[in-house]
């Protein structure tokens, strides 16, 4: 919807907005995205509604800029740019525009009564909180609805069928970005409002209430399950996307601050160990494996055993690999059995009891895929080298970790004895989770090591 700064340039984050897009998509049929920089307001659209076979996707971008707030040369907001307007170019490529691309290039402005401020650009550090003009935006939400039909219609469904009542709800939503206690004193405030949700427990929640007489009530009852599913879905799957969140970072939802210390809560015997790896030198032809020498990094390897998932009647005991990225700042990589990718014996119960590997990737050295969900080894100079290393890397310390404390127990089931020995931290694993006590960050705390490798 919005244009980015970031370029090609390798330690850029996100490819002009695919994520946000995408995200959208997957989840609702109709999206909202309010941004006020400073006093001047943008609304974009992301909507199921608006795309067509026969042209490219369609994200109109409109600018409501209040005409009290001027550049320092006396130009109008509404008068400065009008990017990511008018021509979109369908997927051949041949400049033909979408119906409601053709009615989007004109600039909204609207006109208040309250006294015009001229502000220099150095200056508005010192503005006080911005004053919301209500009726300057339900004007300038009306002339995109009237210059825009095929938006009308969005507004209108986002309004239950009422363009006034979408309208009206927008409204609301922008005089939040002025006047809520968490964002009325912050130059630069982004909203999403994500409308029309769709979610894996929607289909079932339809199934189920095929048969009965469907009323408004019901309707709105099967909504908040799906809302309430995804909220489910993101409290779960939040913490351990995350690796390193800091302390300051807070981040609520449903009110509840999400806690990222999933893996501290979950895995026993926890070892840490960095390891140098070499891009273009395969271990194989260096002297020195901890020193191979050409292009090389550092890279974290994390080993542990998940006891929870390892007596999970329903879950994959084996080997399991999480690569996180420090240029993406997320998970970038999860596979569920990864034995056979290190190279690892795949059959039994060699390497399960729920072995866990957390490839922390925590200077950014790794090349990821545009989606940021996946290393891009083939975008390097000696691909095949650097995979090999890296994954030789991570097989040999999972190895010489697992057969380390499976070989502790002098029986003649080890394996075995190593599962129960973890069903305790399982059984309590629900008093870890309440438990306030203050863990070692993964990061920078102090764990045992493996030497001699």
């Amino acid at each position: 919807v919005f244009k980015s700064a970031k370029g090609k340039a390798s330690e850029s984050i996100g490819e002009n907005g695919v994520g946000l897009k995408q995200g959208c998509a997957a989840v609702a049929d109709l999206s909202f995205i309010l941004i006020r920089n400073e006093g001047e307001l943008s609304l974009g659209i992301i909507a199921k509604q608006l795309q067509r076979d026969d042209a490219g996707p369609y994200f109109p971008r409109f600018k409501l800029n209040n005409s009290y707030l001027s550049d320092a040369n006396g130009t109008s907001g509404s008068e400065r740019g009008n990017e990511n307007r008018g021509n979109h170019q369908n997927r051949n490529g041949n400049g033909h525009q979408h119906p409601a691309a053709r009615q989007s290039q004109s600039s909204v402005k609207y006109e208040d009564n309250d006294e015009t401020h001229p502000q220099s650009t150095s200056n508005r550090d010192q503005l006080q909180p911005y004053t919301f003009d209500h009726r300057g935006v339900i004007k300038g939400l009306q002339k995109i609805c009237d210059e825009n039909p095929e938006v009308s219609e969005c507004i209108a469904s986002y309004g239950l069928g009422s363009k006034m009542s979408g309208i009206m709800r927008l409204v609301t939503h922008f005089r939040a970005t002025f006047e809520d206690e968490g964002w009325k004193n912050d130059r630069h405030v982004f909203t999403l409002i994500m409308g029309q949700i769709r979610h894996k427990t929607k289909l079932n929640l339809e199934s189920s209430s095929r048969s009965t007489a469907s009323n408004d009530a019901d309707g709105e009852r099967r909504s908040m399950s799906i809302v309430d599913g995804i909220f489910d879905d993101l409290a779960h799957e939040l913490p351990s996307t995350y690796l390193h969140i800091p302390d300051s970072f807070d981040f609520t939802l449903r009110g509840e601050k999400i806690n990222f210390r999933y893996w501290q809560k979950r895995l026993v015997e926890l070892t840490s160990s960095i390891h140098t790896i070499s891009k273009t030198i395969r271990l194989s032809d260096s002297p020195d494996v901890n020193n191979p020498g050409g292009k090389e990094y550092k890279m974290r390897i994390l080993c542990a055993f998940d006891a929870v998932r390892a007596h999970d009647k329903n879950a994959n005991t084996s080997l399991s690999m999480h690569v996180y990225s420090r240029k993406s700042g997320r998970k970038v990589v999860n596979i569920k059995d990864a034995r056979t990718e290190l190279r690892l014996t795949n059959s039994g119960t060699d390497f399960g009891q729920g072995l866990t590997v957390i490839v922390d990737d925590y200077k950014g050295d790794l090349t990821l895929n545009p989606r940021k969900d996946g290393i891009a080894f083939g975008e390097e100079s000696h691909p095949t080298v650097h995979k090999e290393n890296l994954y030789n890397w991570i097989g040999v310390v999972a190895k010489a970790f697992w057969r380390y404390h499976v070989t502790k127990f002098q029986t003649d089931r080890p394996k075995g004895d190593l599962t129960d020995y973890l069903k305790d931290y399982a059984n309590n694993h629900e008093a870890f989770i309440e438990d306030e006590t203050e863990l070692p960050k993964l990061l920078t705390g102090q764990f045992s090591t493996l030497l001699g490798l």
